[in-house]
C-alpha cells in the first residue's frame, strides 16, 4: 500500500530534529516544535509541536505517513483535543496567513475510538473537507494520507490490514511541496515518518520519435487484474497536458467496439510521478483472449499525439 520511503527514524540522541527538519509550521510559538525523545519524535513543551521535512518537496501525487508508537492523551491539557495531523502538499509552512495544505487528521476526542479527518489550509482559513467519527487508531498503527490529482485519501493501517478511512475530492490545492507532522496533548510519539512523491508499481511503456505505437507493446494482462501503465514521454519533450485515454476491442475482424467504461477505472486519474512520466489509470478485468488497443491522447512539446499499445486479455 505504501509506495514511498520512510524518511525519519529518529534514532539518534534526544534533543533537536536536525538538519532535514524545521520547526513551527503554524506559528504557534512557544517552543511549539518536535524534538527526538527517546528515539522517537515528540513535543518539544509536552502540549503542541509541529515540524515540517525540509530536505524533499514532492509532485502533486504524493504520500505521508507516521508510524504511532504512542497516541496523544485524550485529556491533557484540554479534554478531547489531543491529535495527531500529517501535512502534504504543503506551502509556505511557518506563516499561518499563507499556508497552503492537506491534512489527515487523527483527533483522540475521549470517545471509544476517536474521530478522522481530511483538512485544508488555504488563503489563511482551515477547515475539515470531510469528518468520520468512531476511527479506530492504536499504538503501533500507521496514519496515512495520500493525494492524487484532486482526489485525497486518508487510510489507517492496524494489525496489517489496510482501511480506507476517508476519500474526498477538492481542488484548492493543486501543487506539490513539502511534508510534515503535528501533535497536541501530552504522550504522542511518532517512531517513523515517511512520504514523497507516488508513484505506483506498473509497467513502463515508451513513446518513441519514429513510431506511434509505444515501446514495450504489446503487453498481457490477467482477467482478474487490475494494473497501472506508466509511459515515458521523455522523447518528444516534458509536462504533457490534456490527457484522455481510449481502449477499442479489436478482437474481431472488421469491429473495433469502445470499452473504455468497463476497462478503465473511472474514480483514478491521470498522475505525473516527475515531468516525463505519466501515470494511466487503472486497466481492470480485460476478458480472456481479446485484443485491445489502448489510446492515449496528449498534448506534448506543441504537438497533439496519439500513441498506443496492444493489449491482450488472459485468463
Amino acid at each position: 500500500m505504501i509506495t514511498t520511503p520512510r524518511l525519519d527514524d529518529f534514532e539518534r540522541p534526544s534533543g533537536a530534529l536536525g538538519a532535514n527538519w524545521q520547526n513551527d509550521i503554524t506559528e504557534q510559538g512557544g517552543g511549539s516544535g518536535l524534538v527526538i525523545d527517546g528515539g522517537q519524535a515528540a513535543t518539544a513543551n509536552a502540549l503542541i509541536g509541529s515540524a515540517w521535512y525540509t530536505a524533499l518537496q514532492t509532485s502533486r501525487d504524493c504520500e505521508v505517513w507516521a508510524l504511532m508508537d504512542e497516541l496523544p492523551d485524550s485529556d491533557v491539557p484540554v479534554p478531547g483535543l489531543g491529535y495527531v495531523e500529517l501535512f502534504l502538499r504543503m506551502s509556505n509552512p511557518g506563516d499561518v496567513d499563507n499556508l497552503s495544505a492537506y491534512t489527515v487528521m487523527w483527533q483522540n476526542d475521549g470517545s471509544v475510538n476517536g474521530v478522522l479527518r481530511i483538512r485544508y489550509y488555504h488563503d489563511g482559513l482551515v477547515g475539515p473537507i470531510e469528518e468520520v467519527e468512531d476511527c479506530m487508531l492504536a499504538p503501533g498503527d500507521v496514519l496515512f494520507g495520500r493525494a492524487i490529482g484532486d482526489t485525497i485519501q486518508a487510510w489507517v493501517l492496524s494489525n496489517g490490514v489496510w482501511n480506507l478511512v476517508a476519500e474526498v475530492t477538492d481542488t484548492n490545492i493543486a501543487d506539490g511541496g513539502y511534508l510534515g507532522a503535528a501533535m497536541y496533548g501530552d504522550n504522542g510519539r511518532i517512531e517513523e515518518f515517511g512520504g514523497g512523491t507516488w508513484e505506483p508499481v506498473g509497467v513502463t511503456l515508451y513513446l518513441t520519435k519514429d513510431h506511434r505505437e509505444l515501446r514495450g507493446s504489446p503487453v498481457h494482462q490477467g482477467q482478474d487484474e487490475a494494473v497501472y501503465y506508466k509511459i515515458d514521454v521523455s522523447a518528444l519533450g516534458a509536462d504533457p497536458t490534456d490527457l484522455s485515454i481510449v481502449v477499442k476491442d479489436k478482437s474481431v475482424a472488421a469491429t473495433v467496439e469502445d470499452v473504455t467504461a468497463s476497462l478503465v477505472d473511472s474514480g483514478l486519474v491521470f498522475s505525473f510521478p516527475s515531468s516525463t512520466r505519466v501515470v494511466l489509470p487503472f486497466i481492470i478485468n480485460p476478458t480472456d483472449r481479446h485484443r485491445y488497443r489502448v489510446e492515449v491522447l496528449m498534448t506534448i512539446a506543441g504537438q497533439v499525439v496519439e500513441p498506443w499499445f496492444t493489449l491482450f486479455g488472459e485468463q
